[in-house]
């Protein structure tokens, strides 16, 4: 077959893609590529930027070409464009590739692993060089120094299976031998557990390039800056409520998010779920990936039989089935269940879902799309799991199921009598569950490890329940926490703290924001001290997060099911 050629066609140019208001993400750029896979796809990086862009098929051509991968040391940042870390690791990478740029044997590129067509290529990469995180950087030595048959010995015990067992011929395998010494993995030095995120240093990056490669950096001027995350004012956790951080805020008339009945949150966390699992799917989350389908049979609001039958199927795949089929049986169940399809927030259309905002929901076999988030977005992570802690609570308090209460652990009503429910799942299980989700299915490694502290310490008041209603109260305190930490990092950040104003003012103390009176929290006695006080700014009190809300009064409750 004849390789297409690797020059880019004068006339094709990144195209921007349209960012809701609030987000805090980089540009995403419409790249094109001369694959046989795709004519396009997104990226975090511009077709005229220092560090190239490839997918699946192009990084294989550019590895096994003779000018390209068979002379040059390959970098390779494999990454996730929905991961917060991977954003902040754009302007450092980039800077370290300029600092290269007048060494030609060693060059730059990318892939994104949250298209469709790189996934293959990723879970390779993944068995190769055991990259369990995004952003995650590998370098390839020229594939004319190096021997395939060799390399694969170098790489992880489940690439030499995967070698092992697939036919000689097979695709698959023949990737993975062209993959095999790409098995150099930067890790970065490491910091206390749960201390503030150590951000990607590129003067560390650049002495790991130099040390796999031997090439110094030619230009150094640039190596000791990364991404600007100062700011001018310190981020408040009890400051009166400020400029609207949530989606289409800021347009006249239409401030912050439209509200939803109960169920259609409900149908959007579970898309939430479904896009997690589809996407983040590999074998040695197997165990972990039966084990929340099967709770969430037991605790989610509704479809819990059929949640129950997506668990049974992954069991009977085992956990030595390749990524590609378990997708397609979470894919098949998605669409029979009437969720919509999850491979489109795979594909490059994908974009057009919130370009315009709100999106309706689509039917049948149709792509899975949120009304709220996109659909791999931390944001229905954090959707998916309010909603099943609240239901758990609102089950536990009142003793009774929840209306048309579809999970399996209900018996639901008969002729208009409620049916006793079933034995209770206790807090420690739900509390469980949302840490084996996150450990799992959240794949930025910093915000994961941050939270797995905060979990393990008892932090924002996990481990302190007076009754049910402490376990969402529990889980609104840590989003808010990490709402706060994501508006500390960038300069004029709108107001992230949830529920906002606009949509709940009786979930915010009055006397803080009442006019006529002192925008001060009475309880804040010494409010310039705390500002003066130095301390992490990813680090909240319990008691400071619940000082602008008022925590019992009911239209938390209803914010918090929504």
């Amino acid at each position: 077959m004849r390789l297409v050629t690797w020059a880019l066609p004068a006339l094709l140019a990144a195209e921007e893609i349209p960012q809701l208001p609030w987000s805090p993400e980089p540009p995403r750029y419409r790249v094109p590529v001369n694959s046989l896979q795709t004519k396009s796809t997104l990226s975090l990086y511009k077709s005229d930027s220092i560090v190239d862009v490839d997918v699946g098929d192009t990084l294989l051509r550019r590895l096994a070409s003779q000018e390209r991968g068979g002379s040059k040391w390959t970098i390779l940042e494999v990454y996730d464009y929905s991961c917060p870390h991977c954003w902040y690791a754009v302007p450092i990478y980039t800077h370290v590739a300029q600092a290269y740029s007048g060494i030609p044997s060693v060059q730059f590129t990318s892939i994104n692993c949250h298209m469709r067509y790189n996934m293959e290529i990723c879970f390779l990469l993944n068995a190769i060089a055991q990259i369990k995180d995004f952003p995650s950087f590998l370098a390839c030595p020229p594939s004319s120094t190096v021997s395939a048959s060799a390399e694969i010995q170098k790489t992880s015990q489940e690439a030499k299976l995967l070698a092992q067992n697939l036919p000689v011929k097979h695709p698959t395998r023949k990737a993975l031998l062209r993959l095999a010494h790409c098995h150099h993995k930067f890790i970065e030095d490491s910091v206390a557990t749960g201390k503030e995120d150590p951000f990607l240093s590129a003067r560390q990056l650049a002495n790991w390039v130099k040390s796999i490669t031997g090439h110094e950096a030619a230009d150094l001027k640039d190596l000791s800056v990364g991404a600007n995350f100062h700011r001018q004012q310190p981020v408040s956790a009890i400051a009166p409520p400020g400029q609207p951080g949530w989606l289409r805020d800021n347009q006249d008339g239409r401030p912050g998010v439209s509200r939803f009945i109960p169920g259609e949150r409900w149908y959007d966390a579970l898309m939430g779920f479904v896009a997690f699992v589809y996407q983040g799917y590999q074998p040695w989350k197997h165990q972990a990936t039966v084990e929340v389908a099967r709770y969430l049979s037991m605790a989610f609001p509704v479809k819990g039989k059929e949640i129950a039958q997506l668990a049974d199927n992954l069991e009977k795949l085992g956990r030595q089935v390749l990524p590609s089929r378990a997708q397609k049986a979470i894919k098949s169940w998605s669409i029979e269940v009437g969720l919509g399809d999850p491979e489109y927030d795979a594909q490059d259309e994908s974009y057009e879902e919130h370009k315009h905002g709100l999106v309706h929901r689509p039917v049948g076999d149709q792509p899975l799309q949120s009304l709220t988030c996109p659909t791999s977005s931390t944001c229905n992570l954090w959707n998916l799991l309010h909603v099943t802690v609240t239901a758990v609570a609102a089950r536990g308090f009142s003793k009774r199921s929840l209306l048309s209460d579809g999970s399996v652990l209900s018996h639901g009503f008969q002729g208009g009598i409620e049916l006793p429910l079933q034995p209770e799942i206790g807090i420690k299980e739900a509390q469980a569950f949302v840490r084996t989700f996150v450990d799992n299915f959240l794949n930025c490694k910093q915000c994961r490890q941050k939270f797995l502290w905060d979990y393990d310490q008892c932090n924002y008041g996990r481990c302190r329940f007076k009754d049910w209603r402490d376990l969402p109260l529990w889980l609104w305190r840590v989003h808010n926490a990490v709402n706060l930490h994501v508006a500390a990092k960038h300069e004029h950040s709108p107001d992230r703290r949830w529920p906002m104003y606009q949509d709940c003012p009786s979930c915010w103390r009055s006397s803080l924001v009442m006019k006529g009176v002192p925008r001060v929290l009475s309880e804040a006695s010494d409010l310039a001290a705390y500002h003066a006080q130095a301390r992490s700014e990813s680090r909240w009190s319990t008691e400071e997060l619940d000082l602008p809300f008022d925590t019992k009064a009911p239209a938390l409750d209803f914010c918090q099911a929504l």
